[in-house]
C-alpha cells in the first residue's frame, strides 16, 4: 500500500506543486498609496460676486478658441494640431509609454519556446569511444540526432513585483498621455495668442498710417501758415519731426510683424506661403469669458496636475517594485518534445520526453544594492509629492492671475475708451482754435500726441484683454467639456 502511495504521489507531484504555489500567488501584500491631500479653497481670491459678474459662459468646449468667433483662428489651430512637430513628438513618446505597458503586463502570462533540432555527429578513429558522441565501436561511425521540443516557463508574482512593474507602465502611459495634453494646450495657446498679435500690430500699423495721413494734412497746413507768416518756420519742422517719428514707429511694427508671422509658420509646422492671407481685423473678434468652475475642478482638468498625479502613482509602484527585490523569485519551468535518431520515430511514444520544475532565487548578499534601491525609489516618492503639491499651487495661482487679468483688464478698457473720446474731442478743438488764432501750435502737437497715444494704448489693451481670456482657458485646462 505504502509503495502504491509513493508511486501516486510520483505522478501527481507535479500538479500537487503547481497548485500549491498557484494558492501561495495570493500571498503578496498589496499597498493602498493614495494621493496626498491638498486643502483646495472654497473660492477664488478676486471674489465670487466679480467673478460673475466678469465671467457669465457655462460649459465651454475643449475647442474653446472657438469661443473668439474666428474662423481663421479655428484654420490655424487646425493646421497646428496636424502638423506641429512638437506635438508629433508627443504623440510618439505616448506610442512608446504603451507599448512598454504591453510589455510589462506581458510577464502575467507564462513564455513558450518550440525549440528543433537535427545534427549529425562523425566520430575520430585517434579517440577513444565517447559516450557523448555516440559513435560506433571503431569511433569513426556517424550518427544523426533529431528533436522536437515546447518548453514553457512562468514566475509566480508571490510579492506583487509583477504587478507593481506593470502599475508603473501604466502610471507612465497616462503621463505620456498627459503631456501629449499639455503639449497641445500650449501650442494652442501659443497659436491663439500670436495670432492676436498679428492682428493688433496690423491695426496699430494701419491705424499709425491714418494718422499719419492726418499729420501731412497739418504739416501743409502749416506750411502754407509759414509762407503767409502765420507760423514760424520751427512748427513746420516740429510736424515733420512727428511724421517721421511715425514711420519709425511703422517701421519698427512692420518688423514685430514678420516676426509674429514667422513664430506663427513655426508652431503651424507648415511654410508660410501656404498660411492663408490675414484678412480679419481686431475688432472682429469675440472678446470670450467662461465660468471657471470651483478651485477643486482643477484636479481634473488640468494636465498638469494629471501628469504630477500619474509620476506619483508610478513611484509608488517603483517602490513596490524595489521591496519586492528582498524576497525570492519563483519560477515554475515545464518541457516536452520528442528525440529520436530518425525522422520516422521522432514521433512515436518511444520518443516522448518531458520535464517540470520549480525553481527558487534569493539574494543572500548584495552589499546593500537592494536597500538602496529601496531608498532611492522612496526618496524619488517624496520628490513627486512636493512636485504635486507645488503643481496644485502653480495652477491655483495660474488662475487667479487670470481672472484678475480679464477683471481689471476689461476696467482699464473702459477708462480708456472714454480717454480716447476726450483725446479726439481735444484734438478737434485745438485745431479749430490754433486756425483760429486762439492757442499757440504747441497745444496742437499736445493735443495730437495725446490721441496718438490714446488710440495705440486702447489697441494694446484690448490685445492684453485677448491674451488674459487665452491664458483663463490655459490656467483651466483647455476649457469645461
Amino acid at each position: 500500500m505504502r509503495g502504491r502511495f509513493l508511486y501516486c504521489f510520483s505522478i501527481w507531484r507535479p500538479s500537487f506543486l503547481a497548485m500549491l504555489l498557484l494558492l501561495l500567488a495570493g500571498c503578496g501584500w498589496t499597498q493602498d498609496d493614495p494621493v496626498p491631500k491638498v486643502n483646495m479653497p472654497q473660492s477664488w481670491a478676486l471674489g465670487v460676486s466679480r467673478v460673475t459678474d466678469t465671467l457669465k459662459i457655462d460649459g465651454v468646449a475643449d475647442s474653446w478658441w472657438r469661443e473668439f468667433g474666428s474662423v481663421t483662428l479655428n484654420d490655424l489651430q487646425q493646421t497646428a494640431l496636424s502638423y506641429n512637430d512638437d506635438l508629433k513628438a508627443s504623440v510618439a513618446r505616448l506610442t512608446q509609454a504603451e507599448a512598454q505597458l504591453r510589455m510589462a503586463g506581458a510577464s502575467f502570462l507564462p513564455s513558450l519556446e518550440l525549440k528543433t533540432s537535427d545534427q549529425v555527429a562523425q566520430g575520430s578513429s585517434n579517440t577513444g569511444r565517447s559516450s557523448s558522441s555516440r559513435v560506433s565501436a571503431e569511433g569513426s561511425g556517424s550518427q544523426r540526432s533529431m528533436r522536437a521540443d515546447l518548453s514553457a516557463s512562468y514566475e509566480i508574482d508571490f510579492w506583487g513585483r509583477q504587478a507593481a512593474t506593470q502599475e508603473s507602465a501604466a502610471a507612465m502611459r497616462d503621463v505620456g498621455g498627459f503631456d501629449r495634453d499639455i503639449v497641445a494646450l500650449t501650442l494652442t495657446a501659443d497659436v491663439a495668442t500670436t495670432y492676436f498679435k498679428i492682428l493688433t500690430l496690423k491695426s496699430r500699423i494701419d491705424k499709425i498710417k491714418e494718422n499719419r495721413e492726418t499729420a501731412l494734412q497739418i504739416q501743409r497746413l502749416v506750411g502754407q501758415q509759414v509762407t503767409y507768416g502765420k507760423a514760424l518756420p520751427m512748427e513746420n519742422l516740429q510736424q515733420q519731426n512727428i511724421i517721421a517719428n511715425l514711420d519709425a514707429q511703422v517701421a519698427a511694427l512692420e518688423l514685430q510683424y514678420a516676426q509674429a508671422l514667422n513664430a506663427l509658420t513655426l508652431f503651424s509646422g507648415k511654410p508660410q506661403g501656404e498660411l492663408q492671407r490675414v484678412t480679419e481685423v481686431l475688432t472682429d473678434i469675440n472678446l470670450p469669458t467662461i465660468a471657471p468652475g470651483l478651485p477643486s475642478d482643477l484636479l481634473q482638468r488640468r494636465p498638469d496636475i494629471r501628469r504630477a498625479e500619474a509620476n506619483l502613482q508610478a513611484a509608488n509602484a517603483d517602490i513596490r517594485v524595489a521591496r519586492a527585490a528582498l524576497f525570492p523569485t519563483v519560477q515554475l519551468t515545464g518541457d516536452r518534445g520528442y528525440a529520436s535518431d530518425s525522422i520516422k520515430n521522432l514521433l512515436t511514444p518511444e520518443s516522448i520526453l518531458w520535464s517540470f520544475g520549480a525553481a527558487l532565487t534569493a539574494t543572500i548578499f548584495d552589499n546593500g544594492r537592494t536597500q538602496g534601491a529601496i531608498e532611492v525609489a522612496e526618496a524619488k516618492q517624496s520628490a513627486w509629492v512636493a512636485a504635486y503639491r507645488q503643481t496644485i499651487m502653480a495652477a491655483l495661482r495660474d488662475v487667479d492671475d487670470s481672472l484678475a487679468a480679464v477683471h481689471w483688464l476689461q476696467d482699464q478698457a473702459v477708462a480708456q475708451e472714454t480717454a480716447l473720446a476726450m483725446a479726439n474731442e481735444s484734438f478737434r478743438l485745438a485745431k479749430v482754435r490754433h486756425q483760429a488764432g486762439a492757442v499757440d501750435y504747441l497745444t496742437v502737437l499736445d493735443a495730437q500726441r495725446t490721441l496718438l497715444k490714446a488710440e495705440d494704448d486702447l489697441l494694446q489693451t484690448r490685445q492684453l484683454r485677448l491674451n488674459a481670456a487665452v491664458g483663463l482657458f490655459k490656467a483651466l485646462g483647455g476649457g469645461l467639456s
